[in-house]
């Protein structure tokens, strides 16, 4: 989960992998704003914060800005950015107020073949003897201005916040429900930081849902 920016935009990023063991979730995909000669684009960020990685285009199966007043596909093109972070980047586009940037990423089906204990990113349809498999999909959210937290991307699965990110004190916490389908998921660890500085995921600090799904995150500071 990546949270929040008191002022400029706050992002969620929730993944899932169904039926998976311990560290299937490693990679976190999220989506920043970049301001690139007056106008905007957006930088789709994958894998760990500390280690970025290229997302592949094929695999993002959507990218657009969410309003009360309908979606814009940001989906195509998409192609790697020339400058900073790696990334993959948008073409330029304007945003509504209130909306939200959303993107899902379907990192495929993982099978542990039995017979050497190695996990290969396929169905366990191609292994002779499968052991665990397991399906990673990814999902980010980033919320732009006051008022976008209640637009929702109506992801698999979704983090929500459940009052106004913008209006947060430093020293408050903000309320935050994980749902699946629609239906709050107890017991989830959430890892948070601000999508932007290098730190290493198992380094971030974490807050667990409660059976509600509800997890409260501590804003220490302004700013990401």
């Amino acid at each position: 989960m990546k949270f929040p920016h008191a002022h400029a935009l706050a992002g969620l990023a929730a993944g899932a992998a169904f039926g998976a063991p311990t560290g299937a979730l490693a990679h976190d995909i999220w989506v920043v704003l970049v301001p690139q000669d007056g106008k905007t684009v957006a930088h789709v960020r994958y894998a760990d914060p500390s280690r970025l990685e290229l997302a592949e285009r094929g695999k993002v199966v959507s990218l657009e800005v969410i309003s009360a007043g309908g979606k814009i596909n940001l989906k195509r093109p998409l192609k790697p950015a020339k400058a900073g972070a790696v990334a993959l980047e948008t073409a330029p586009f304007a945003a509504p107020p209130a909306s939200i940037l959303a993107v899902a990423y379907d990192n495929g089906f993982w099978t542990t073949d039995a017979a050497d204990g190695v996990e290969s990113n396929t169905s366990k349809s191609l292994v002779a003897k499968p052991g665990e498999s397991w399906w990673v999909p990814k999902y980010g959210k980033t919320l732009l201005g006051p008022g976008s937290y209640t637009v929702s991307s109506h992801a698999l699965v979704e983090i929500t916040p459940l009052s106004e990110p913008y209006a947060v004190p430093v020293g408050g916490d903000l309320a935050v429900k994980v749902e699946r389908r629609g239906q709050p998921l107890a017991g989830v660890k959430l890892t948070y930081g601000d999508g932007l500085e290098p730190n290493p995921e198992d380094k971030m600090p974490s807050v667990t849902t409660g059976k509600d799904g509800v997890a409260r995150i501590p804003v220490s500071r302004k700013g990401p």
